[in-house]
């Protein structure tokens, strides 16, 4: 048997983790203010009147963030974002449809704020992916896209959800609502997803013949570090683990740690268990997948390796799909773990 362990700890000093960012970090708190008109029913007012039930009008005030963050000219590179909406308010400026921009030139940046409507409105809004702006992903040649949008009823509210890829569509409005689009950029410097550290342990048995290659995780690429916390994998992590293994041991299995959040002021995890499974195109089970059902513990049945895609080299030369469902209650953060991976005759 041949096996790679991890040691639990801290990043760096010997153990391999990787880190994702979770749609976006945290929230961080705007200032209020007023937004410029784009098109109706944008007024040049902002009302504060926060979570007022008795209130007689509404607004719906719109924000952009970027990367976790406050949407600035500076992380939008001044790029101005189209919005589509609709409303209802049969009571007050009546029913009707527009298009208005986020963009550098209202103040503050990246906000706007409705006309007031009537209590008892209806609203939408959604972002207009079909320009060059942004995209529903990063596949197509656009600066940023879409990541999903959350709301509240104050904006502070609104910064805590977990984005959905539904445009919201406000109805019955009694009070003020606030909603911000989360995009990602495209074309940045992404963090690196997988931080430099050693493996530790050590194998043990099998052959000793030449030629059979040695266990080894050769490289990790991170095909998808963003997600949309719906519990779908389609929607989750993706990583690829390019792996050496040992022609006489083809069996492989591997297992993880709960997703434990960096962050020092929570402790908030992802479970491993039915949230995480592995496949590989070089197994003999046809590329189906392998479903994790507990915390560090090796996968079955295991992936039995039959192709190899170097010749050339001595052992099998695999890769193994890891992806990751992140559940819908899932706080936004940076979530770590730690691998294992083993070989059997």
């Amino acid at each position: 048997m041949r096996q790679v362990h991890m040691r639990a700890g801290a990043l760096g000093g010997g153990v391999l983790a990787f880190l994702v960012a979770l749609l976006f970090l945290g929230s961080t708190l705007i200032p209020m203010g007023t937004a410029e008109a784009h098109s109706w029913p944008w007024s040049h007012k902002h009302h504060d009147r926060n979570n007022n039930d008795s209130a007689e009008t509404v607004t719906v005030t719109i924000k952009k963030y970027i990367d976790g963050s406050p949407a600035t000219s500076e992380s939008a590179d001044n790029t101005a974002f189209p919005m589509a909406s609709s409303w209802d308010d049969p009571d007050g400026i009546g029913e009707g449809s527009g298009t208005f921009e986020l963009s550098a030139e209202t103040s503050p940046a990246y906000r706007a704020v409705t006309s007031e409507m009537k209590a008892g409105a209806d609203y939408s809004v959604e972002e207009v992916l079909d320009t060059d702006a942004v995209g529903a992903d990063c596949s197509a040649e656009h600066p940023y896209a879409l990541v999903g949008y959350t709301t509240g009823t104050s904006m502070e509210s609104a910064a805590s959800q977990t984005p959905t890829a539904s445009a919201p569509s406000l109805t019955d409005l009694e009070e003020d609502h606030y909603v911000i689009v989360w995009n990602e950029s495209c074309d940045g410097e992404e963090p690196d997803p997988t931080p430099s550290g050693d493996i530790e342990g050590e194998v043990t048995g099998g052959s000793d013949e030449e030629g059979t290659g040695e266990l080894e995780v050769t490289s990790i690429d991170a095909e998808k570090t963003t997600a949309i916390a719906n519990g779908e994998f389609t929607d989750g992590w993706r990583y690829v683990f390019n792996i050496t293994v040992p022609t006489d041991e083809p069996n492989l299995a591997m297992k993880f740690a709960d997703w434990m959040d960096t962050s020092t002021s929570t402790n908030h995890t992802i479970a491993v268990a039915n949230n995480m499974r592995i496949s590989s195109a070089q197994a003999d089970n046809g590329g189906a997948t392998i479903l994790l059902t507990a915390a560090n513990t090796y996968s079955s049945p295991e992936l039995t390796m039959t192709g190899d895609l170097d010749a050339g080299t001595d052992g099998l030369q695999v890769q193994v799909v890891v992806e990751v469902a992140v559940p819908s209650d899932t706080f936004n953060g940076t979530y770590s773990t730690s691998y294992g991976v083993r070989t059997l005759p």
